[in-house]
């Protein structure tokens, strides 16, 4: 999973989506693109990204399933992480950093890739 190079992190809430767009530069993941969408542009948004990603991490939050659904709908081949967001802040761009870089540690961690 660490292999893969392109990563899309996701933080819903009520007023819309925080996007996140990563790739893995050696041992670490940098980011390349942040925004935040309203819901009518979430679909259009994620098609603009130019290129599909491998990894799909959305932070469990509020409309999490509906954007999870639209994830495997326009990314079938991806793989979809779903984790737990304790800290919200009102910036969904920086949350959904936040949610890939928590999974990104969790699998760096994981394998022994420490350091």
């Amino acid at each position: 999973m660490s292999q893969r190079a392109t990563w899309l992190g996701l933080a819903p809430d009520r007023h819309g989506c925080g996007i996140a767009l990563l790739r893995r530069d050696g041992a670490e993941l940098q980011v390349t693109q942040t925004m935040a969408v309203p819901w009518r542009q979430l679909a259009p948004a994620l098609r603009a990204l130019g290129q599909a990603p491998a990894v799909i991490v959305v932070a469990d939050r509020w409309r999490s399933r509906w954007v999870q659904a639209l994830a495997r709908t326009l990314f079938p081949a991806a793989l979809l992480v779903l984790v737990r967001q304790d800290q919200l802040t009102t910036d969904l761009a920086q949350d959904a950093v936040a949610a890939a870089m928590h999974f990104w540690e969790r699998e760096r961690l994981g394998h022994g890739q420490e350091g």
